[in-house]
C-alpha cells in the first residue's frame, strides 16, 4: 500500500511539473530568427530535395531538420506540448538511469536542477530552432541508454524500450556532439562488460554499429565541410589559419570560461562544486582533502561570479585574474597574451583535477566514480569540440546545452551520495539556501545577460 501512494505522489509530481511548464511556454514567443527562415522552407522545396541540398551544402542533421521545417509550419502550441514532453522524458530518463523513477525524493531533486538551465540559451536562434537542434537531440539520444542500464541492473526491457532504443541512437546521433558521445559510451560499456567477464548484450552491439555509422555520415557529410568554409569567412576569417592545437585551445578556454567565468554556465557548475565539496567534508575529515574539495568552489565563486559583478558593475572591462572571457577572440587574434592565456589555462586544469579526486573521495572504488567522470569528461569535451568550428563564438551557449546537463547529472549523483551519508536535516540546512540562492542569480542572470 506504501509502495502504491509513493507511486501516485511520485505521479503528481511529475505531471504537477508539466502543468508548470506548459503554463511556461505560453509566454515563449516563437516564429522569429530561425524558426520563421525553417517554417518557409517547404514552400520553395519538396522535404527530400531540401534534404539533400543541407547534406550538399550544410549539414548531416537531416533527421533533426525534417522534424524542424515541419513542426515551425504548425500551430506553435504543438512544438510547445512536444517540448514539454521532452523536459519530462529528460527527467524521467534521468530518473530511470541514475536514480529511482518511482522515488519522491529522485524526482523532486532532479526537477529543481532542470530548473536551472539557462532559458537565453534555449532561444538564442529561435525556440523551435534551438530546442529542436539542441536539446531534442540530446534528450532523445540518452533514452538508447535505458535498455543498457535495465540490462546491466538484470530488470525487465519492454518491447517498446528495444525499438525505441534504437530510434532514439539514430535521432541523437545526428547531432555531431551527441554521437560521440554515445559512441564512447557504448564502446566504455563494452569494454566493462569483457573487464566484468560479463556477456555483452545484442543491444549494445547494435546501438555501436549504428552510432558507428551515424558518426562517419557526420564526418563524411559534404555539407558539413562546407559549412565551416563559410562560416570561417563570415565570423571568423582567422580561424583558417590557426593550428589544430590552437583549435583545441581555443575550445578548451572557451568550455572552462563558460563554465567557471561570466556566463549563464556559472551557476550549474557553482552549484556543482558546492554540492561536492558538502559531500566530501561529510565524508572525509582530513583538513588537506577538505582543502581540495574546497578550491574548485572558491575559483568558480571568486573568480567567476565575483568576476562577473565586477564587471558589469563597470569598474572594469577586463579582468584577466578574474574571469577570461570579458572580451572574446582569442588565439590569433592576440587579446590575449601568452602568459594569461597560460595562467587560465593552470587554473582551469586544476579545478578539473581536484573535481576528480573529490569524486573519487566520494565513490571511491565503486562504477558510481567512473560513470560520474565519464559524465564530466563528456560534458567538457562535448564543449571543447566546438573550438574546431569557426562558430565557437557566435554560436553562444547553446552549444554547451549537453555539457549543462551532463553538469545537472553530476549534481544529481552527489546529492543521492549525501543523503546515503549523511542526516537529512543537516543536507537540507546546507543545501536549501545554496540552492536557493542559485535559482534566484540564475533569474537574474538570464533577465540581464
Amino acid at each position: 500500500m506504501e509502495r502504491k501512494e509513493h507511486i501516485r505522489y511520485t505521479k503528481w509530481i511529475f505531471w504537477g511539473f508539466g502543468i508548470i511548464l506548459l503554463v511556461a511556454h505560453g509566454f515563449a514567443v516563437t516564429g522569429i530568427y530561425d524558426d520563421a527562415w525553417f517554417a518557409e522552407v517547404l514552400n520553395e522545396y519538396k522535404l527530400m530535395d531540401y534534404l539533400e541540398y543541407r547534406y550538399q551544402i550544410w549539414t548531416s542533421r537531416l533527421p533533426i531538420e525534417a522534424v524542424l521545417v515541419y513542426l515551425t509550419r504548425l500551430n506553435p502550441w504543438i512544438w510547445k506540448i512536444c517540448n514539454v514532453l521532452i523536459i519530462l522524458l529528460l527527467v524521467y530518463e534521468c530518473c530511470v538511469i541514475w536514480g529511482k523513477v518511482c522515488d519522491v525524493f529522485t524526482i523532486s531533486v532532479f526537477i529543481l536542477l532542470v530548473l536551472l538551465v539557462p532559458i537565453n540559451m534555449l532561444c538564442s536562434a529561435g525556440w523551435m530552432a534551438t530546442t529542436i537542434n539542441y536539446l531534442w537531440p540530446i534528450t532523445i539520444g540518452l533514452y538508447s541508454l535505458i535498455p543498457i542500464c535495465k540490462w546491466f541492473r538484470k530488470q525487465k526491457i519492454h518491447l517498446y524500450e528495444y525499438f525505441f532504443g534504437c530510434i532514439a541512437c539514430l535521432f541523437g546521433g545526428s547531432m555531431e556532439q551527441m554521437v560521440a558521445v554515445l559512441f564512447v559510451v557504448y564502446v566504455l560499456l563494452i569494454c566493462y562488460s569483457v573487464y566484468m567477464g560479463e556477456k555483452i548484450p545484442v543491444l549494445l552491439w547494435i546501438y555501436s554499429i549504428l552510432s558507428l555509422a551515424m558518426l562517419a555520415f557526420v564526418l563524411t557529410c559534404p555539407g558539413n565541410a562546407s559549412r565551416v568554409v563559410m562560416e570561417t569567412q563570415t565570423w571568423f576569417p582567422e580561424f583558417a589559419t590557426m593550428s589544430l592545437f590552437e583549435k583545441l585551445a581555443t575550445g578548451f578556454l572557451t568550455t572552462f570560461s563558460c563554465y567557471i567565468s561570466c556566463r549563464e554556465g556559472i551557476i550549474i557548475f557553482l552549484l556543482f562544486t558546492y554540492v561536492l565539496m558538502l559531500v566530501t567534508f561529510c565524508i572525509d575529515k582530513r583538513k588537506i582533502v577538505r582543502c581540495i574539495a574546497l578550491y574548485p568552489f572558491v575559483i568558480t565563486f571568486l573568480w567567476g561570479f565575483v568576476g562577473r559583478i565586477i564587471v558589469k558593475m563597470n569598474f572594469t572591462t577586463r579582468i584577466y585574474w578574474i574571469g577570461l572571457l570579458q572580451n572574446d577572440k582569442i588565439s590569433k587574434l592576440g587579446v590575449y597574451h601568452l602568459p594569461h592565456i597560460i595562467i587560465e589555462s593552470v587554473v582551469f586544469l586544476s579545478v578539473l583535477c581536484t573535481v576528480v579526486f573529490s569524486l573519487y573521495v566520494v565513490f571511491g572504488k565503486h562504477i558510481d566514480f567512473l560513470i560520474s567522470v565519464i559524465v564530466i569528461l563528456a560534458s567538457i569535451c562535448s564543449s571543447v569540440v566546438i573550438g574546431l568550428s569557426p562558430t565557437v563564438y557566435v554560436s553562444g551557449t547553446r552549444t554547451f546545452t549537453l555539457g549543462y546537463i551532463g553538469f545537472l547529472i553530476s549534481v544529481f549523483m552527489c546529492v543521492q551520495k549525501s543523503f546515503a551519508v549523511w542526516q537529512n536535516k543537516k543536507i537540507i540546512k546546507c543545501m536549501i539556501p545554496f540552492y536557493v540562492f542559485c535559482f534566484v542569480a540564475n533569474i537574474v542572470m538570464n533577465i540581464n545577460v
